[in-house]
């Protein structure tokens, strides 16, 4: 991975920070659009181009985070199949230091707390 890029937000860090903080589904998209208009130059490639994107990519995560592995892994066979796009997160997830931080900025920047 590439080293500037080890350092910026991912769609599955948006997601974690949702989930860990119970962070409601009507606030969801405020937050998601805030940070993709002021911090886009923090969000790796490609997700900070399109916001649509970039949106779909953090649903996605959710999706998989809240889902049973094993169900998950046959969503990924059939995405294949059907030729879309397969997350595969497990670089962003073994940074946990550098994800512990991205997750405090999030909580700096957006939770009431």
């Amino acid at each position: 991975m590439n080293f500037y890029v080890r350092y910026k937000f991912s769609p599955c860090d948006i997601a974690a920070y949702f989930i860990a903080d119970d962070i409601p589904r009507s606030r969801r998209n405020f937050v998601m659009e805030d940070f993709f208009e002021n911090h886009r130059n923090e969000i790796m490639p490609p997700y900070h181009e399109r916001f649509a994107a970039f949106r779909t990519a953090v649903a996605d995560d959710i999706i998989a985070m809240e889902t049973d592995p094993s169900v998950m892994s046959d969503v990924s066979k059939i995405k294949q199949d059907l030729g879309l796009p397969v997350t595969n997160d497990s670089e962003a997830l073994s940074d946990r230091f550098g994800a512990y931080f991205r997750l405090i900025k999030l909580r700096i920047l957006y939770s009431y707390k």
